[in-house]
């Protein structure tokens, strides 16, 4: 998301609240804690997953590591629920997740642990 789709995104947000007669509420303090407890310093958890999923940032190898890992399993699943159900188009998707899981172990091995 651009810094104009996010600057649009705020605007819609307050021209909402003000049309609901809902208050803004200031961002918390660094090192603070909003009033459910919850801290409000960091990324939404959906924002996280897209930034580890990112394949056009650096990574490490621990983390390239654990995709694989989680590509393989996944897959094994998927061949699992095919052949319980008994229903082969689960096979494509399990394949091509075991292809993913070793095109990604490869990258692992040929990573330097100081790459970041």
């Amino acid at each position: 998301m651009g810094r104009r789709a996010r600057t649009r995104a705020r605007s819609a947000a307050a021209r909402t609240e003000a049309t609901a007669g809902t208050a803004r509420r200031d961002p918390p303090a660094p090192g603070g804690s909003a009033p459910g407890g919850a801290t409000g310093t960091g990324q939404s958890t959906g924002r996280r997953v897209l930034a580890i999923l990112n394949p056009l940032k650096g990574t490490s190898r621990r983390r390239v590591v654990w995709a694989a890992i989680a590509f393989a399993l996944l897959g094994l699943v998927l061949a699992a629920v095919g052949l319980v159900a008994d229903r082969p188009e689960w096979y494509r998707s399990a394949m091509l997740l075991g292809l993913l899981a070793l095109v990604w172990g490869v990258r692992a091995s040929f990573m330097s642990d100081r790459q970041p």
